[in-house]
């Protein structure tokens, strides 16, 4: 069976079957991730001893009981979730200031990972804080953890490329992503302000959910976050049915996993609502594609329409949703402004989590990157002017002016927007290309979506 390809279900069948054992399974990821560290997809493994205790214990369970449908199953998580000192890793959110550090206890997230019998082997790089280090800072880039690489790219970064360039791995998940992809593990862990799953799912081929905010509420302490109003976990997979099994695991659900539908008849009576590709995509200046590969895009787009049509689904195309114009107040994203208005909060409040943190406050994580600019600022990033907005911004919105900010882009983006869509064309799903703006959407839409 080879890493790259095979999913957890399916092996999880052949250490059923005797074929293999959590312990084999654990030396063989660990081999993949020394052998393409030059991805930069994992800023930490964990000791060697310490994942063969674990896979040892869970093989031993194995014979009477098992704790979950992904029992002695390898997992990558984001370094952004509090890890204690048994699991033999720091907690960095890709930051050199916090090279060191480490947790009093593991954060809730961690906990039902170990719980549901999952084997933590790394911790994925990502965009350094989530993203909010620096304006230009490219996606996927950490001072610790460097640029994570896309597995399908064979050289590095294209120089000129865009933001969201087609050489980019995605963020701020890239790491977990990539790592899913590479074979690291056949299931990765992350977080999501806006696309932060999604972008890099889809640019490492997987699948992704991303677990409604309120529903993911006890699982987001013990966790960097950029906002306590957008962001929420979720995981990332090489098959449907492993992102369901690990969805139910974090959302604390008993095991299901019954036989997969028929094609036949996999969407009978469901009905789905369609974007049109030709609006829903990203423009030139964010990541262009040559006309052919847009074609191509579309075809591909309509062809999955017309598959999911032959296999039952009632269709309706073209669904009207307002433009990410709409979510901006005063020249500024919704939701970055509510962010960079909370952020200083949220950090100190993380930062009060780690066993003696060498930084306790944004005020000491700025002044400490200054002081070492080698280790925290390097090239091709060498600047922290997003921290410093959030420094300056932390007052800028008092706790009501923030709410009602909030409130405003759920208006837009879910009872004048998802919802109204949903009523209006009388459909139960909408479904768009994952190349576009659509997740922002989605994002923007959170306290209502409560499902």
């Amino acid at each position: 069976m080879d890493l790259l390809d095979t999913p957890a279900w399916k092996w999880q069948e052949a250490l059923h079957a005797g074929k293999t054992t959590s312990r084999a399974l654990v030396e063989a990821f660990v081999r993949q991730i020394e052998r393409l560290k030059h991805l930069n997809a994992v800023i930490s493994i964990a000791p060697l001893e310490i994942l063969l205790t674990q896979a040892r214990k869970l093989d031993e369970e194995r014979s009477s009981s098992l704790r979950s449908l992904l029992h002695g199953i390898p997992v990558v998580i984001k370094d952004i979730f509090i890890t204690d000192p048994s699991l033999g890793m720091p907690t960095t959110c890709g930051a050199a200031a916090l090279a060191s550090a480490v947790g009093r206890k593991n954060c809730p997230l961690v906990d039902a990972l170990l719980a549901a019998g999952l084997i933590i082997v790394g911790k994925g790089n990502l965009s350094e804080f989530c993203g909010l280090r620096a304006k230009d800072m490219r996606l996927g880039l950490s001072s610790i953890g460097g640029q994570t690489r896309s597995p399908y790219i064979p050289d590095d970064l294209d120089e000129a490329d865009t933001m969201l360039g087609n050489t980019h791995p995605g963020g701020s998940s890239s790491g977990p992503a990539v790592s899913v992809a590479a074979g690291f593990a056949p299931i990765g862990i992350g977080s999501d302000t806006s696309g932060s799953l999604i972008v890099p799912a889809n640019r490492a081929g997987l699948y992704s959910l991303k677990v409604t905010n309120a529903r993911a509420e006890s699982l987001s302490t013990g966790m960097q976050r950029m906002s306590s109003y957008y962001d929420s976990i979720g995981a990332m997979t090489k098959s449907t049915r492993d992102l369901a099994n690990i969805t139910r695991v974090l959302l604390g659900l008993p095991n299901s996993d019954g036989p997969a539908l028929s094609n036949d008849n996999a969407f009978d009576g469901f009905k789905i609502g369609f974007v049109n590709p030709e609006h829903w995509r990203y423009s030139d200046d964010v990541c262009y594609l040559e006309a052919a590969t847009r074609k191509q895009l579309v075809q591909d787009y309509n062809e999955a329409i017309s598959r999911m049509e032959m296999a039952g689904g009632r269709i309706v195309k073209d669904v009207d949703l307002p433009p990410t114009s709409s979510l901006m107040k005063d020249g500024h994203s919704i939701i970055h402004a509510t962010a960079f208005s909370e952020w200083a909060g949220l950090l100190k409040d993380f930062l009060s989590t780690l066993d003696h943190p060498p930084v306790r406050n944004i005020e000491e994580l700025i002044a400490w990157n200054e002081s070492h600019p080698e280790l925290a600022m390097p090239e091709p990033c060498p600047d922290q002017d997003d921290l410093i907005k959030a420094r300056d911004s932390a007052s800028s919105l008092t706790r009501s002016k923030r709410q009602q900010l909030f409130d405003l882009g759920d208006q837009r983006a879910f009872d004048e927007g998802i919802d109204k869509a949903l009523r209006d064309h009388d459909v139960e799903l909408l479904v768009g290309p994952a190349d576009s703006m659509l997740f922002y959407l989605a994002a923007t839409a959170s306290k209502s979506l409560h499902v």
